[in-house]
């Protein structure tokens, strides 16, 4: 009698059902950690842009007051809103706008994973998921307060749901995706885009007999939310319409062809050569992706290419290519990685199903070798945990220790206001307190005192103008030393001026001069 051969248990077969929930837990466990670990410090302190929109929030939250439509919040009432719930929490601090930033990151790695399942399959759910977990790129927009951190939850819940749809036409999947059309309207420009996006394509395929409707609630549902949400697009464009132009000008669209080449060009070497320069964004000029995941991302693109005659494949790169459009028109700061938001999770999608097809090459040379393939396995496991080591360096090391970050993320007023606030119990109630700091700098310090603290704004040369008399305490950032200086010596001789240090780089970063008398 032949022996019985011996049993083969798959890795983790102990798991059992429960599999796929401990493996999103680990995921989310991950997610997690790369988004809040030292939220409270990194980044080290707020943007310009982060602190107009926590004003807006707290007007809402403390007076009622529906934020306008304006460049500030990037014509988004919809991120105000999700913004005043952390201030009415958390209270205006630095820590509430951010908190929202990364719930709306940890939220998109979880969409990624059920667009990208529904898509392609589960194999290139978790590496997508992976990538969005772990990315740089993802994570410095998960942990900053501009609205752009919200795109990647959007656009991959919107493809999801529409997905969905598409499989099973039911009233409860139609009002998901009619809602989640509503929110891309309310959500800004690139929410836009989402709009149009879906309800173009459904419309084509519609009217080429590729989409068959059965349900006429649904449709009819569908139809209204498209409508409500157009109307909602074009009243914000017909009411906001000095500040859109506005914003284009600042932008800089491109006006030419050539100009319209640079910015193309510009954004395809973001991914693998010279990424966006701006540290408020970005490790100043390193590649979006790394080594590994750029590589892969290029493959990607070869693979979808050489399988546009899969409905799938055709949707994404022309899904892809829509929501980079704004990187492309706007000649400023290009490339500029904050309005590739929205692309980010198809970005890194193509990048899954690179690595996808290198197994696929793998397996094929070595069909029957067990030991090879678990090799080939291997391989890849070890790349992507050197991906994860590469983003948590790269992020809480070389760019939480970079100059340009303190700049640009104003971490001098940032201290100066919560010192402000410390001191305020011990200050002299009959004293004046004047804050010295330019308009982009007051946002913040005025988002962050908020009222706690009595305070006059003034300019260096408004110092020659106050009375001589009275006790007064001044406040003055590192950029209007100089300048303060010379007026407060010729008004106040005698008081002494003290530099204050900051927390992170031990360097002069404001100045606090007391007069007396």
């Amino acid at each position: 009698m032949n022996a019985q051969a011996p049993k083969i248990t798959p890795p983790f077969a102990w798991a059992g059902r429960h599999l796929t929930r401990i493996g999103l837990f680990v995921l989310c466990v991950i997610a997690a950690f790369m988004r809040f670990f030292q939220l409270t410090s990194l980044p080290p302190g707020l943007s310009t842009t982060a602190a107009l929109i926590g004003i807006q929030a707290k007007a809402l939250v403390y007076h009622h007051t529906f934020p306008a439509l304006a460049a500030s919040n990037y014509f988004s009432p919809l991120w105000i809103v999700v913004q005043s719930a952390a201030v009415a929490l958390f209270g205006h601090t630095q820590l509430a706008l951010l908190v929202m930033s990364a719930v709306m990151g940890l939220l998109a790695v979880m969409t990624t994973w059920l667009w990208a399942r529904s898509w392609f399959g589960v194999t290139i759910a978790w590496l997508a998921a992976f990538l969005m977990a772990i990315t740089p790129w993802a994570v410095s927009l998960s942990r900053t307060a501009t609205a752009y951190s919200i795109y990647p939850l959007l656009i991959t819940l919107t493809l999801w749901l529409a997905a969905r749809y598409w499989r099973t036409q039911t009233t409860k999947r139609a009002i998901a995706v009619g809602l989640a059309l509503v929110l891309n309207a309310l959500a800004g420009p690139i929410g836009w885009l989402v709009v149009l996006l879906v309800s173009g394509t459904a419309s084509f395929l519609y009217f080429r007999n590729r989409l068959k409707l059965d349900r006429q609630v649904s449709v009819l549902y569908l139809v209204i939310c498209a409508a409500l949400s157009l109307a909602l697009i074009l009243y914000t464009v017909l009411l906001a319409r000095h500040e859109l132009s506005h914003a284009v000008h600042d932008l800089g669209l491109v006006g030419n062809v050539t100009q319209l080449g640079g910015t193309i060009i510009a954004t395809i070497l973001m991914f693998n050569a010279l990424g966006d320069p701006n540290y408020a964004q970005n490790l100043g000029g390193s590649p979006e992706l790394n080594s590994f995941v750029g590589l892969m991302f290029i493959a990607g693109l070869l693979v979808s290419i050489s399988r546009l005659h899969q409905r799938r494949y055709r949707m994404l790169l022309l899904c892809l290519l829509f929501l980079l459009l704004p990187t492309f028109i706007a000649a400023v700061g290009a490339p500029n990685s904050f309005t590739a938001a929205a692309a980010l999770p198809l970005i890194l999608a193509v990048a899954a199903l690179g690595i996808a097809y290198m197994l696929e090459l793998w397996y094929k040379t070595f069909p029957i070798n067990s030991a090879a393939r678990t090799t080939g396995q291997a391989a890849i496991s070890i790349l992507l945990l050197l991906s994860l080591l590469e983003g948590y360096t790269q992020y809480f090391h070389a760019w939480a220790a970079s100059d340009g970050v303190f700049a640009a993320f104003n971490s001098g007023p940032s201290q100066m206001a919560q010192d402000m606030l410390a001191s305020a119990k011990l200050s002299h109630k009959s004293q004046t307190t004047y804050v010295v700091a330019d308009i982009d700098q007051r946002a913040v310090i005025d988002y962050l005192i908020g009222g706690q603290v009595p305070y006059d704004n003034i300019s260096a040369a408004q110092i020659a103008n106050l009375p001589s008399s009275g006790a007064k305490q001044f406040w003055i950032t590192a950029d209007q030393r100089t300048v303060s200086v010379n007026y407060l010596k010729q008004k106040f001789a005698g008081a002494l001026l003290q530099p204050q240090y900051s927390n992170f780089s031990q360097s002069e970063i404001y100045y606090t001069y007391q007069v007396t008398k």
